[in-house]
């Protein structure tokens, strides 16, 4: 398995998988994603950010994330342990449902 950046070719593959776990997602009564979002102009945006990275298991996608500095306002309300540091969050984070567990 590997760990690398996201790029724009990856988009359709990152989809594909995206529309299987919202199907995984709906059938365990988790209704958190849609056919509104996360979008495919979501991971652009995030490719373009340089925030989006993808897991690979033999040359196939099978986990996508990003990891950046933005948050809602619901964050700004949390008591931070150290909150002069800057603060990453994970977004989108997505599992092909043959790899969860």
């Amino acid at each position: 398995m590997k760990y690398r950046k996201g790029i724009k070719i990856d988009i359709d593959s990152i989809f594909d998988m995206v529309k299987k776990v919202i199907d995984d997602m709906n059938k365990r009564g988790l209704y958190q994603w849609d056919e509104i979002y996360p979008a495919k102009t979501d991971f652009a945006n995030d490719i373009a950010n340089d925030t989006l990275y993808v897991l690979e298991n033999e040359n196939k996608i099978i986990a996508v994330y990003v990891i950046s500095e933005e948050s809602d306002e619901a964050y700004n309300k949390c008591k931070w342990d150290n909150p002069d540091d800057t603060t990453c969050i994970i977004h989108r984070l997505c599992i092909d449902p043959e790899y969860q567990n």
